[in-house]
């Protein structure tokens, strides 16, 4: 034992196992991290949900379909050097930014959908202004219908005789081939 030992000590036997024990391991800066998570937030134009948020975590922002992790990552060796960041710890910082490619789905209550088509199709400016105006009171009205809902949700977090109770009531009576949310 004591040979081999001193064989792997001078270098002529390697150990099968090191487990992630070198001394070439490069170590990012956090100024670099820094300049990949600018490059990732500003170099291109993000997209927030608006709807399906449950489906993915709060902040998550979307990139432009066309993009790829890889066109990001050379993109930013472009900028920034080719030699700041592998491509592994690219990808690793990217995915813990909450960031997503492609357009995160969507579902429009109805109201909202019949006024974007009107206000798209409407060819009278004050028409359209109207249009607009009805929008956005209908949207004030939605914030203000889930502020209320997160006020009481977090209430009943507070207190304990205070209960929030969610019906999802989707899937309680099925009408055939109709997509739109008014026949749930």
């Amino acid at each position: 034992i004591e040979r081999l030992q001193a064989r792997i000590r001078g270098g002529e036997i390697f150990p099968r196992n090191l487990q992630g024990i070198h001394s070439n391991h490069v170590k990012i800066s956090e100024d670099v991290k820094a300049e990949a998570i600018y490059h990732m937030h500003h170099a291109y134009k993000l997209e927030e949900p608006h709807y399906c948020r449950e489906r993915h975590a709060e902040g998550k922002k979307f990139l432009p379909a066309y993009l790829s992790k890889e066109q990001i990552y050379n993109d930013f060796c472009y900028n920034y050097g080719y030699n700041k960041m592998s491509r592994t710890m690219f990808f690793n910082l990217f995915n813990e930014q909450n960031l997503g490619i492609g357009r995160a789905a969507e579902d429009v209550c109805d109201e909202c959908y019949r006024l974007h088509v009107a206000i798209k199709s409407e060819t009278d400016p004050e028409k359209r202004d109207a249009l607009k105006e009805e929008h956005d009171a209908h949207l004030a009205l939605d914030e203000a219908a889930t502020a209320e809902f997160k006020r009481d949700v977090d209430r009943a977090k507070a207190e304990a005789n205070f209960i929030v109770i969610c019906v999802d009531v989707e899937q309680t009576f099925q009408l055939p081939r109709l997509p739109c949310s008014t026949s749930w």
